[in-house]
Parts: C-alpha cells; sequence; structure tokens
C-alpha cells in the first residue's frame, strides 16, 4: 500500500483560508483518483479544511503542536510547521502497514498511476520523482521537467516504509526543523543513511506555481536569493536563471487533456 502525507498550512498563516482549502480540495481529489484502491492518505493540518470533497481512504490528524504566529513567521518558521507535520504523519502511516510513503504538497496534483506502479514495483525502495510539470496559475499553461524535477517541487519522494520510519526517528532523536525534508537536503541525508533513490520512470507530480500562496517562491528573486542562501547558486548565476525562465515561458505549452485527466488538473 502506498500511503500520501499531505501537510496543510493553518488557516492562521494564510492569506486566503478559502483559497488554501479549495487548493488543497484540487490536490486531495488529485491524489484520491489513483487507478488502483490499495492506497491511503493521511492529512496533517491545525484546522479541517472547508471542503466538500470527502474520500474513505482519508485520515484527518490535527497536529497539537503550535502554530507559528502569524506576525512573526518567516519562511523558516513556516517550513518547520510543515516538517512537523510531514513527521506526525510518518508516524500515523504506520498504522496502514504501508509499502511507501509518499509526501505530497498541498497545492500540488499527482499522478493517478502511482499506487498502481508502485505495488507493481516493489523490489524498488525508494523513487524520485524526476520527471512532471510545472503548471503556471497565471498564464494557464505547463512546462515539461524531463529530468531535476525533483530540485524544484516537494512533491517529489516515495519512500520505502522502512527508509521513511529509520528518517523519521533519526530526525526526531535530533530536532525536525526547516530543513528536515527539503528537496535535495533530505536526498543528501537519505544517501548517508545508505538509502539510494531511483528515478520514477514516467512523470508523477504537477508542481502548481504563482497562485499566491506558494511559501517557497513569493517571486523570482526571491527564489533566487533562497537558492543563493542555501548554497544552489551564486550571485554569478543570475543572467543564466533569468534566461531559463524566459526560455521556460517560451517553450510552455496549453494544458491537454491527456495532462488534465491523469492528474485531475482542474480550474480553481
Amino acid at each position: 500500500m502506498l500511503v500520501f502525507i499531505i501537510p496543510l498550512k493553518s488557516a492562521q498563516l494564510s492569506n486566503s483560508w478559502d483559497y488554501v482549502s479549495r487548493l488543497f480540495e484540487r490536490t486531495l481529489s488529485s491524489v484520491c483518483a489513483q487507478t488502483s484502491s490499495d492506497f491511503a492518505v493521511v492529512v496533517v493540518c491545525h484546522e479541517l479544511p472547508e471542503i466538500q470533497f470527502s474520500h474513505s481512504s482519508v485520515k484527518y490528524i490535527q497536529g497539537d503542536f503550535p502554530c507559528p504566529s502569524p506576525d512573526s513567521a518567516g519562511f523558516m518558521e513556516k517550513e518547520s510547521d510543515k516538517n512537523m507535520k510531514l513527521s506526525l504523519g510518518i508516524e500515523v502511516s504506520k498504522e496502514f502497514s504501508p509499502s511507501h510513503i509518499m509526501f505530497v504538497d498541498a497545492d500540488d496534483c499527482v499522478s493517478n498511476k502511482l499506487a498502481a506502479f508502485v505495488k507493481t514495483s516493489l523490489r524498488v525502495s525508494n523513487w524520485l520523482v524526476d520527471k512532471g510539470y510545472e503548471y503556471d496559475s497565471n498564464s494557464k499553461s505547463y512546462y515539461e521537467w524531463k529530468n531535476n524535477f525533483h530540485k524544484k517541487c516537494g512533491t517529489c519522494h516515495i519512500l520505502s516504509a522502512e527508509t521513511a520510519y529509520d528518517y523519521n526517528l533519526k530526525i526526531l532523536e535530533d530536532e525536525v526543523n526547516h530543513r528536515s525534508f527539503a528537496h535535495q537536503p533530505l536526498q543528501r541525508k537519505l544517501s548517508r543513511l545508505g538509502h539510494h533513490m531511483s528515478p520514477l520512470p514516467f512523470p508523477g507530480a504537477v508542481y502548481i506555481t504563482r497562485h499566491g500562496e506558494n511559501s517557497w517562491i513569493p517571486s523570482d528573486r526571491e527564489y533566487f536569493r533562497r537558492q543563493i542562501e542555501h548554497g544552489n547558486m551564486g550571485y554569478w548565476d543570475w543572467p543564466a536563471f533569468a534566461l531559463k525562465k524566459v526560455v521556460k515561458r517560451i517553450l510552455s505549452k496549453p494544458l491537454n487533456n491527456a495532462i488534465l485527466t491523469e492528474f485531475s488538473l482542474t480550474s480553481i
């Protein structure tokens, strides 16, 4: 069984709780559209979302840890809150006895083939979503990432239950912090623990941007600044970064029915 873990940010940290709830409802609908019924969903939140969609495979867990103060919460505080929810979700997932666990951001969509694929590929422990799509909420267009998708999107790790529990135990012995589940730091930490990641052989997720509730990239300049802060880029990389953004916009395409169907990517 594949268990999806979705951390949902608090209404207190949202610009619009109604909009955050609608984004999450689309994500949840996408996750639950799996072609195989061998899956479960653990949603970890402070407040229950205001949505109409429901599914028998979904379990809500309301964290009893404090929410960051809306007046002082910066990116790191928000990420630490998200990571505490992921860590709690890993512990709760044990009741389902899963073979694998996938982390899903509460505004992204996923392929409906994931649960079926994992069920027939149990010999592989850990998958990395290396291919995917980036959907611009403003332009209504998408860009296809044929590799390195995992460097952009948080919905990119499918771990064996053994790997997830081992990793969670290690970070709980230290402390859950804002870098515990960050994309590349997580991969490096798993590698040091001896856990190999295999690339998923098909696009596994849609990374949805520019909808006003993204915590990681509120703007291109802020994204670039944070990449420098995390050691992934230098100031000299700005011209190449800006050029890539232009090329990406040129190569972006209108959504097609195949992607809309596979990922349940509906308009909001």
